[in-house]
């Protein structure tokens, strides 16, 4: 699962159409009622009256946003926060009315949906968050159970149905944990020693771009590979925030052997592909892309179970990243290594609820060439 919350413009037209084509065509109730008050149809008044701004009509002002998956580009489902209860809302509605469209059940979306609506919550200085649903329906009431909700007590509302409330205290919820991993900028590929390859002058000018892109980023802490391309890369960003780097051994890059990543093999495979194929295999004297991905998370798990609610940097390498990625998602492949091997640097964000990861998202990439000795990766 990777998803976040987004705010509706004119680029996510299509999103909504397909999301609300599909409820209507479902004929199931659909919530929340922000996202159904107008017709989608009539779009540019549609986004226009999507969200209120100031107390009207006996409603308060809200937040909509909208649940999209990043890997398949569609909308899930949707979120209204309102910023603050009247009396009818203290009753029966609360802070957060969300819907999960019918296709999009059953899979924990709206588990980790409300997480991140809470996070804006946070943001909105909402000391704890009422969430109310009907009582005979118990997927909505397991998803606010699974993120803190403790239930107050069941009320009738105005249809006659019973409702249930529940009470989220943030102060119990820490906040999300965000991680910005740093793949480095272009290294010195004729120097032959792996741990004190230095970055190319273009390289070095790159990492001014790595600090700019987390300048006004509030960073916690900064953790890096040994390496020395790693720590160049992000050094610039630490010393703007003031922050020392940490490095750990088990964040360095995969150990190359015989072959490396290049020549074929007798078979006509190469190496670099095999590895890929299966994690346990690597070549005389290098190192499998499983136990890569064994330190590397182990220390990720460590570093997340250590910085709970904290916002972190990590310094890292394209092969090393690619096996955290593929751990937290298994369908990264090959290809998926092959589309950002000339991407340094490359940064990509991934927010966690503790050891869960909730989204993933790349944010920043210069593309390099790798190769400097005119040979064939693949």
């Amino acid at each position: 699962m990777n998803i976040k919350l987004v705010k509706l413009t004119p680029a996510y037209r299509p999103q909504l159409e397909d999301m609300m084509g599909e409820w209507l065509a479902s004929e199931q109730s659909f919530s929340p009622y922000a996202i159904r008050k107008n017709d989608y149809h009539d779009f540019d008044r549609y986004l226009s009256q999507l969200e209120r701004t100031k107390e009207e009509s006996g409603r308060v002002p809200d937040s909509v946003f909208f649940c999209l998956d990043l890997d398949r580009d569609i909308f899930v489902g949707a979120v209204n926060i309102r910023h603050y209860l009247n009396e009818d809302l203290l009753q029966c509605g609360g802070h957060i009315g969300d819907g999960i469209r019918p296709s999009e059940r059953r899979k924990g979306y709206a588990t980790a949906m409300i997480r991140l609506a809470l996070e804006e919550c946070r943001k909105l200085g909402i000391p704890k968050v009422l969430m109310t649903c009907d009582r005979d329906n118990i997927g909505s009431a397991k998803s606010i159970m699974n993120n803190g909700g403790v239930l107050e007590n069941e009320v009738i509302n105005e249809d006659g149905v019973w409702e249930q409330r529940y009470w989220i205290d943030l102060e119990r919820i820490p906040p999300v944990t965000t991680v910005y991993f740093v793949r480095h900028c272009q290294s010195e590929f004729s120097h032959r020693d792996d741990r004190t390859r230095p970055l190319t002058a273009l390289g070095m000018e790159d990492s001014a771009a790595v600090a700019q892109v987390l300048h006004e980023t509030a960073v916690d802490a900064f953790y890096c590979s040994p390496y020395r391309r790693s720590l160049d890369t992000i050094a610039k960003a630490a010393q703007a925030h003031g922050l020392p780097i940490r490095t750990d051994e088990r964040l360095r890059e995969r150990q190359s052997g015989e072959g490396g990543n290049f020549g074929l093999k007798d078979d006509g495979d190469t190496p670099l592909r095999k590895r890929w194929r299966d994690f346990g295999w690597c070549e005389p004297g290098g190192e499998s892309l499983g136990a890569v991905q064994e330190r590397n998370i182990q220390a990720l798990q460590e570093i997340l179970s250590e910085s709970r609610g904290k916002t972190l940097v990590i310094g890292t390498h394209g092969t090393a990243l690619s096996t955290v990625l593929n751990y937290y998602r298994p369908s990264f492949s090959c290809e998926d290594f092959l589309r950002i091997v000339d991407w340094m640097p490359y940064i990509v964000r991934l927010t966690f609820d503790g050891q869960r990861l909730l989204t993933s998202e790349e944010i920043f990439h210069i593309d390099r060439p790798y190769q400097k000795r005119g040979e064939k990766l693949c």
